[in-house]
């Protein structure tokens, strides 16, 4: 397998982008992005008007250490260092949440 280089991040951060309203459920195939297989999903923006709770799964190799459950207050971006997960179980108090993804290996 390929190592990514930092042209493919640069370039995927573009080609890959998605901005998916706070609302979107994880089986409707226009919003259900963030549960799609062997995709690891970069969060690089929240929109939101108070309090906000992300739950997902990493892609971490220990199973103990996937579940990831994030909050935040408020519109946040995470540029320089986005949220990693490998699938967005629930989003609550989003507005729109907004990144890019990456295709990824399975563990």
């Amino acid at each position: 397998m390929k190592s990514i280089t930092l042209q493919d991040w640069d370039r995927l951060k573009l080609q890959n982008q998605f901005t998916i309203p706070g609302d979107a459920t994880a089986t409707d195939p226009e919003t259900g992005i963030l549960t799609k297989a062997k995709r690891i999903f970069y969060i690089t923006r929240i929109l939101a008007t108070a309090g906000w709770t992300i739950i997902g799964e990493g892609n971490n190799a220990d199973p103990q250490l996937r579940s990831i459950t994030i909050t935040g207050n408020g519109t946040e971006k995470f540029e320089i260092l986005p949220l990693c997960f490998s699938k967005v179980t629930t989003l609550t108090g989003i507005t729109s949440i907004s990144g890019f993804w990456i295709s990824a290996s399975e563990f």
